[in-house]
């Protein structure tokens, strides 16, 4: 993504070893007093343009090397008139007027040094090849990460000045020149040559002549927008990414002529430290970047950027006004400009990306134009709707500074007596959204009209964030399923029999005939009954109680077990560390570990049971006293293993061999280092047992199977609701305790009349006389007829497998679907 550079700097603390660049980076602070009395002034040049830009006509005598303090290496190299006569080159640092000496690839020893640490032999020769490449990779990268910072106010013209080496500039062989003006305008440009023959700035102070006396073998063009200036990104880990592109090669190297221990430490250990080294390098420079940046431009412009998540050198350069393809011309900041997009940005901080991101809006800033038409056209609402969004921040809509589309569209779409005022309000659009989903399945602007029915949602609006959707949904299903859709299905029974009607139980509670296609289910009609007969709050009430007493309710209520429960191989198991290991034995122990942790646990139902006397899977959950740390799924087998006997000879006895085959905390993630060495300790105290224990809990696993296999052979409704639908004595027995979570109204009704206001209108209830079901084609066929006002339909226009069933129930009339609705 972005600007991996090293930041190295031009002067007094140049290229030394990793270890001593860890403190601040240098800054021309030297005692140059002391400087010039060891370093003779170099002697003037006529022509700037022959002895730097072009190659020299003749050979030069050896350059001499000058040593800094810090036994930092710098050639004298000739210096033009300007360099060597202007008032302000004369009080720079005559470091700044040479050449950083580069230390040759094998003086790094960095990574010799690490090598050894981790007892590689270098006498490899592919290894030794490796720490070559890595060494001359390193030393091309440093040559490119160098940076120069100015004192405020050094220079004419700029409160701050920094030149920044090739590897800022994406190794365009330029030069990066960010510079903060006299009014606080940042100025971010690039040196580029002309040409690859012209020869490269050999010192800061060549850079600065070019800044300032312009020269036509080079020319300035903008500069890198997309680097961070906050601190808080991830900018260098990425640049320090691009630059080190060298330890690739390290990949090269993982199928030949390495032994294979040797190889995961190069790839797990070696270049990891090294990467993690140099990323905290590029850190500390880039830091020091962005503070002389914040350090010198317009305070009010970056109050603003911090304010709406303009991050970048782009957008500061936008919002001074910045332009054109100079440094020093007055001309390069548009004042008005500079306003008018300040301007804007203040008045919708929450679009502050848009306006610089999208030409329309850009261009109509710039114009001068009446804005709030043109923020209307873009995203497509009405103009009186643009006012919502004056003033807002993404900190105050919840949203993510780089794309708060999301967070704008529900504020639009929102009734405009629901608006929120606070941002706690802003903040619980969010969660009444998945609320909405969740629950009732409807869109942000239906839940609020829905959840508007009970009074202000926004007064509702802690109750709501107390109670997840997905405990609601739980109280709703359970509801359904023990109440609603037993209710109806006796509602059906009655009307059938009220009608001379013979009925069939399974087709009733299915809520369709054999061979009926168009299938509609009953449970989803109780679900959606719920959640019409009861308000928001009562919802939240329904699903506060059923989980305070939902053990009750099953002892009262279930007369039928439907739960898959098996025997554990061993429990819980105390690990040590204040972890402990519980084993998930049944069905809502995997569906419930599922939930809390976000991941697909719970479904892992059938893999459990499937295990036999050879093999098997099991699954825990690894916690402690504040929580679920992670969950581990165990694989168990069977091995022979050799024993010899005290005359000598071997055996094969049976043991058990335990492996951690999955090990994962929340959402998935790695799990900490203590759940890690708890798992395994988990694994070692299963495999300590005896292969009979496996037996036992496989005949347990059996056991489940086989009443699994005949649960499966009850009706859905009796699974569901856990007793008999049609014994009315059960029905009643739920009645009693579950009528009071209903709303009072129904509560005091009675169970009768809640039996006989069932609604059973619809396609989903049919009911046959006699054995013979009508296939939803031929319905299909006299509907159409109906519509067609042709009395007849004969057989033969119908394509149906069943034709004879289907002629006998045209010829006997009375042999008809009868619709309970009618």
């Amino acid at each position: 993504m972005v600007e991996l550079f090293e930041f190295y700097r031009y002067g007094g603390s140049n290229e030394v070893e990793p270890a001593e660049e860890e403190g601040a980076p240098w800054m021309p602070e030297a005692d140059e007093t002391a400087l010039q009395e060891t370093v003779p002034s170099a002697a003037a040049v006529p022509s700037m343009a022959a002895s730097l830009f072009r190659r020299a006509p003749q050979a030069e005598p050896e350059p001499e090397i000058v040593e800094s303090e810090k036994g930092v290496r710098f050639k004298r190299i000739p210096v033009s008139d300007f360099i060597a006569n202007d008032p302000m080159m004369k009080d720079l640092n005559p470091f700044l007027k040479m050449q950083p000496e580069a230390k040759r690839p094998e003086e790094y020893t960095l990574f010799r040094t690490l090598a050894q640490k981790h007892s590689l032999d270098l006498d490899n020769p592919k290894l030794k090849e490796l720490m070559e490449d890595w060494e001359k990779g390193y030393a091309e990268y440093i040559e490119d990460a160098r940076i120069f910072v100015s004192y405020k106010d050094q220079f004419p013209g700029f409160r701050r000045l920094i030149i920044a080496g090739d590897n800022l500039s994406l190794h365009s062989k330029a030069l990066s020149v960010i510079a903060v003006d006299d009014d606080g305008a940042l100025i971010n440009k690039m040196l580029k040559s002309v040409n690859q023959e012209v020869a490269p700035l050999k010192s800061v102070a060549e850079a600065l002549e070019v800044i300032y006396k312009g020269h036509p073998d080079w020319q300035i063009s903008h500069g890198r927008g997309d680097i961070e200036l906050n601190r808080h990104s991830n900018s260098a880990r990425a640049m320090a990414l691009e630059g080190l592109e060298f330890l690739k090669s390290g990949g090269l190297y993982s199928m030949m002529g390495v032994d294979r221990t040797s190889r995961r430490v190069i790839d797990d250990k070696l270049r990891h430290q090294v990467k993690h080294m140099l990323k905290n390098k590029a850190d500390s420079r880039l830091n020091l970047m962005r503070w002389a940046i914040a350090d010198a431009m317009d305070p009010e412009v970056l109050r603003i950027m911090r304010g709406t998540g303009l991050t970048q050198l782009g957008h500061a350069q936008w919002l001074c006004g910045t332009h054109g393809s100079t440094l020093l011309d007055p001309d390069t900041v548009n004042t008005e400009a500079a306003i008018a997009r300040q301007q804007a940005v203040k008045a919708y901080p929450i679009l502050a990306r848009s306006m610089h991101e999208e030409p329309a809006l850009r261009d109509a800033i710039d114009a001068r134009v009446p804005l709030a038409p043109v923020i209307a056209k873009f995203l497509r609402c009405d103009v009186k709707d643009v006012k919502r969004l004056q003033g807002l921040t993404w900190q105050r809509a919840g949203a993510s500074p780089r794309d708060p589309m999301k967070e704008i569209k529900t504020l639009l779409k929102l009734p405009h007596d629901r608006l929120p005022t606070s941002r706690k309000e802003h903040r619980f659009l969010k969660e009444l959204q998945k609320f909405g989903k969740g629950v009732f399945g409807t869109s942000m602007s239906e839940t609020m009209q829905r959840v508007a029915r009970d009074g202000d949602p926004y007064k509702m609006m802690d109750k709501i964030l107390a109670t997840p959707a997905e405990q609601v949904k739980d109280a709703v299903s359970y509801l359904a399923n023990t109440l609603y859709v037993p209710a109806t299905m006796n509602k059906v029974r009655e009307v059938a029999e009220e009608r001379g009607l013979e009925w069939n139980e399974t087709n009733s509670e299915r809520g369709y005939a054999s061979n009926n296609d168009d299938y509609v289910s009953p449970r989803q009609k109780a679900v959606d009954a719920v959640l019409e007969d009861f308000k928001v709050t009562e919802l939240l009430e329904l699903s506060t109680r059923y989980h305070r007493n939902i053990h009750r309710y099953a002892d009262k209520i279930q007369k039928i077990s439907t739960e898959e429960v098996w025997e554990p191989l061993v429990g819980e198991v105390d690990l040590g560390n204040g972890l402990r290991a519980r084993e998930l034995n049944s069905a809502k122990a995997l569906t419930k570990q599922g939930r809390e942790e976000n991941h697909c646990v719970g479904g892992y139902l059938n893999t459990v049971l499937k295990g036999r006397n050879k093999e098997a899977r099991l699954i825990f959950s690894l916690e402690t006293e504040e929580g679920i740390s992670s969950t581990v799924e165990l694989d168990v087998v069977v091995i022979s293993r050799t024993i010899k006997n005290e005359d000598g000879s071997e055996r094969e006895v049976p043991s058990l061999q335990c492996k951690v085959r999955q090990n994962y905390a929340y959402d998935n993630a790695e799990p900490c280092d203590a759940a890690e060495e708890a798992a395994k300790r988990l694994a070692k105290h299963i495999q300590s047992l005896e292969v009979h224990d496996l037996e036992r809990y496989a005949d347990g696993l059996a056991e489940t199977r086989h009443e699994q296999d005949m649960m499966r052979l009850l009706p859905l409704s009796v699974r569901s609701a856990g007793y008999n639908p049609w014994d009315r004595e059960h029905l009643q027995d739920a009645w009693d305790e579950l009528s009071s979570l209903l709303p009072r109204k129904i509560r005091k009704s009675g169970l009768d009349k809640f039996i006989a206001g069932s609604d059973i209108k619809g396609e989903e209830f049919k009911f046959v006389e006699g054995s013979a079901p009508r296939n939803i084609w031929v319905r299909l066929a006299e509907e159409k007829a109906a519509e067609l006002e042709i009395e007849d339909v004969h057989g033969d226009q119908v394509d149906d497998p069943f034709d004879a069933e289907i002629d006998a129930a045209i010829e006997e009339t009375e042999q008809d679907i009868m619709w309970a609705a009618q």
